[in-house]
């Protein structure tokens, strides 16, 4: 083994290399080539207690108060290739890591970064991984949906692979207990046509499987929401779902800032004017879960203050003498609807029901 010192941007560096089946050199224009490189270089990584072994170990301490410094500098400029056949063997690329698992292999990873704030050690910005995708060229994906994703194509992250068995996750947020406040936040207005988008055909795109206190939270007044389908939200079973489905939300499931439109039933009806009051009717029908239950939303007009006036429910293709309002409806600051619930029907079966409310001017 050899051990030699480096000045990399005022930083020293110690860096050692096996020599013998690693030869430093022998490829023109190179720094060193290991094809059949042994793992033979002892280490303890910065941040990382675990005894290592590796064929280059570089290990550094800061130099500079007021220089910026990169413990490694690698840097391409790609000038050549376009002309390249076949495609898509004209690949440029900084870095490349890769790991094969072979029989007998324990855990591997290609990356694993890591970024330790230890205590006490000040006021700064910390970032794990910073992807910085400069697009000075042309707008890529443009068109709407899966159109927008004809080459050419510009993707800040891209994964992607080639299987013949499925994987856990393409990504992954975890750690132990609630040590992120966000898991994905899309910030600085920076996302021109859909901040998510499914373009495939899964069984669920979206499956919130935890207890969220909110499982949806929209809170601008002025976002509309399109359900082309039965939402089939609340509901014990998918089966349950039919087009003569309202929209369902359990109470305190589900706050409604924007418009709400009744599916079965119709926006409400503006019957009277009293006093200083109007009085509004909506009316629908509704499929009962599994234990004989539906919550109904209700759009409330220009977000005013409400008092539900009178409850009426009616079974549909049974007997249901137990059929009852549960939960009575519960006022919001500002409410743009309002949710009562039923409960004591048959499950299954289907209720019409109706409520008059009245609106303070």
């Amino acid at each position: 083994m050899i051990s030699f010192i480096l000045c990399l941007w005022s930083v020293r560096i110690v860096v050692g290399v096996t020599c013998g089946i690693c030869p430093i050199g022998n490829e023109s224009g190179s720094v060193g080539a290991f094809p059949s490189s042994y793992l033979g270089v002892p280490s303890n990584p910065t941040g990382n207690d675990a005894f290592t072994y590796s064929t280059l170990s570089i290990q550094g301490v800061t130099g500079q108060k007021d220089e910026r410094e990169f413990l490694v500098s690698l840097g391409l400029v790609s000038n050549l290739g376009n002309q390249s056949r076949p495609t898509p063997y004209h690949d440029k690329v900084t870095l490349y890591a890769a790991v094969e698992a072979h029989v007998g292999t324990g855990d591997v990873w290609a990356i694993n970064p890591l970024v330790t704030q230890m205590p006490d050690s000040g006021d700064y910005n910390a970032q794990g991984i910073e992807l910085d995708f400069n697009n000075e060229n042309a707008h890529r994906g443009e068109a709407d949906a899966g159109e927008g994703l004809a080459p050419p194509v510009s993707y800040g992250l891209s994964i992607s692979g080639a299987a013949s068995f499925r994987s856990t996750a393409a990504a992954l947020v975890s750690g132990s207990g609630r040590i992120w406040n966000r898991g994905i936040v899309f910030a600085n207005d920076c996302v021109q046509q859909s901040t998510f988008q499914d373009l495939g055909n899964p069984d669920k795109s979206i499956d919130i499987r935890g207890h969220p206190h909110w499982g949806v939270y929209q809170s601008s007044p002025s976002s509309k929401n399109l359900f082309a389908g039965g939402t089939g939200v609340g509901i014990s079973s998918p089966n349950q779902l039919s087009s003569e489905v309202a929209l369902h939300v359990g109470i305190g499931g589900l706050r409604v800032d924007g418009p709400v439109l009744l599916s079965g039933g119709r926006r409400p009806v503006l019957s009277s004017r009293t006093g200083g009051a109007s009085v509004l009717h909506a009316e629908g029908l509704v499929t009962l879960d599994a234990s004989g239950k539906s919550s109904v939303v209700v759009e409330v007009a220009l977000d005013h203050a409400f008092k539900v006036i009178s409850y009426s429910l009616t079974p549909v293709g049974a007997s249901m003498p137990d059929l009852h309002i549960e939960h009575e409806a519960e006022e919001w600051e500002t409410p743009a609807a309002f949710v009562f619930r039923i409960a004591g029907g048959v499950p299954g079966k289907r209720t019409s029901w109706a409520v008059a409310y009245e609106l303070k001017n």
